[in-house]
């Protein structure tokens, strides 16, 4: 597989997404930004160990951080949950490449890691279907009227 380093403003609509999940736990979209990236760059470090995260952009993870923290402000207000959801998805491909994607729940701090794509997907999910859900059956038997 290759890998690439995700663009700052698509971190930036991840990390404004993520901040207004009502589970997560980080809401800042700030620090999001810093988790999200560490990923993607521990991602690319993994899968190219000579040339490393920063072998993908000019200067260290830290100024990549700051252009995601500045894209913030741009995010555009109509992405729709469908884009976010395919977005996650491609974030998910580029960063899964490092042993903490794989982590689960206990390093959803640290890093933005498979635990935290799937959580954030279900929640795009979720909200969009909210009262499908709510009026969903929660069994199902094929003699039931």
């Amino acid at each position: 597989m290759s890998a690439f380093l995700v663009c700052p403003s698509h971190i930036a609509a991840m990390a404004k997404a993520q901040s207004k999940a009502k589970y997560a736990e980080v809401k800042d979209p700030r620090v999001l930004c810093g988790i999200m990236a560490r990923m993607n760059f521990l991602s690319l470090d993994a899968r190219y160990p000579d040339t490393g995260g920063e072998g993908f952009y000019e200067g260290p993870l830290e100024d990549y951080v700051s252009e995601c923290v500045s894209e913030l402000d741009h995010v555009s207000p109509y992405l729709s949950w469908v884009q976010i959801y395919k977005m996650v998805d491609c974030f998910a491909y580029q960063s899964s490449e490092h042993e903490l994607w794989h982590s689960g729940y206990k390093m959803r701090r640290q890093v933005f890691n498979e635990y935290c794509c799937n959580q954030l997907k279900n929640q795009l999910v979720a909200d969009k279907f909210h009262k499908e859900f709510d009026g969903a059956k929660w069994a199902y038997s094929r003699h039931a009227a």
